[in-house]
């Protein structure tokens, strides 16, 4: 049973041929983990067969999981996946949180590095100095206060459109671009 969950999953795995070299990545941070719970098992049992026969489940039973979870999650959007949570029972105002988090975190990144590159045109430099450290917090001060003008745009922005934060958001939808 276990080799067959375990063959299904690599099979599943091998269909979605786009995203191999992301899972081998994941299982290979994941096996090494697991590589040392096997460890212990071959050391701590007194039984070197049944040693090798819980190492061999424990290995089958640990990858099939990641691949199957792999395979599914990482082929879906991350706004179908946190929307699923919501209809699934999952608290509507922390799905909408996450959810305008997600699509903000980009947006974070791209202020943060547009801001170190001015700072870099006007001659700033790495180093560990009072003077760096006080550039940094001002830059992240001010990615701050933009942060919290543009929440306040985007607010004003979804009220036009006749968004209703204490309404249940059963039919909540996001177009993609």
């Amino acid at each position: 049973m276990v080799s067959a969950s375990f063959g299904l999953a690599v099979l599943l795995s091998l269909l979605n041929i786009r995203s191999i070299a992301k899972h081998l990545r994941n299982l290979l941070f994941a096996n090494t983990f697991i590589a040392i719970i096997i460890f212990m098992a071959l050391a701590t049992y007194p039984d070197k067969k049944e040693a090798l026969t819980v190492s061999a489940s424990i290995f089958m039973k640990s990858n099939s999981i990641l691949l199957f979870t792999l395979s599914l999650i990482l082929t879906t959007k991350t706004s179908e996946l946190l929307m699923a949570l919501r209809d699934m029972g999952f608290p509507s105002k922390l799905s909408e949180v996450l959810l305008l988090t997600f699509r903000y975190i980009g947006t974070s990144q791209r202020e943060m590095e547009l801001a170190l590159r001015a700072a870099k045109a006007r001659g700033f430099r790495r180093e560990t100095s009072l003077r760096c450290y006080r550039t940094y917090g001002y830059i992240f001060a001010n990615s701050l206060i933009k942060g919290y003008y543009r929440s306040q745009r985007v607010y004003q922005s979804m009220l036009c459109r006749g968004y209703d934060p204490f309404r249940d958001k059963k039919s909540f939808r996001v177009r993609e671009k």
